[in-house]
């Protein structure tokens, strides 16, 4: 399924092991930067690409990457603390793309 939701529910899964703690992706966002250490660095790929107003196979048009998303490390792992900073740089990601995509 391509929607921002589906992809705000799989990063909430990932993170809290719970695919409705969307919210949680959020509030964790702003963290990456305070939680930011040499080693993090953002996602290497984007989560989400293209432009939501645009008709699906239209050029440009909006699509989740779910194969990267897929092969993503520290599955459920929030409380080990030396991986909240990947963690807050997921949800960070997550915030970033929407942003990109939507405006």
């Amino acid at each position: 399924m391509e929607s921002v939701g589906a992809v705000y529910s799989r990063i909430s899964s990932h993170i809290f092991g719970d695919w409705n703690a969307c919210g949680k992706v959020m509030g964790l966002a702003p963290w990456a930067k305070v939680w930011a250490n040499d080693n993090e660095a953002s996602a290497p790929f984007k989560l989400m690409e293209g432009n939501l107003l645009k008709d699906e196979g239209e050029h440009g048009c909006f699509k989740v990457n779910w194969d990267e998303i897929e092969k993503l490390p520290h599955v459920n792992k929030l409380c080990e603390k030396e991986l909240r900073p990947f963690y807050a740089q997921l949800a960070l990601q997550v915030q970033t793309d929407l942003e990109d995509i939507a405006l």
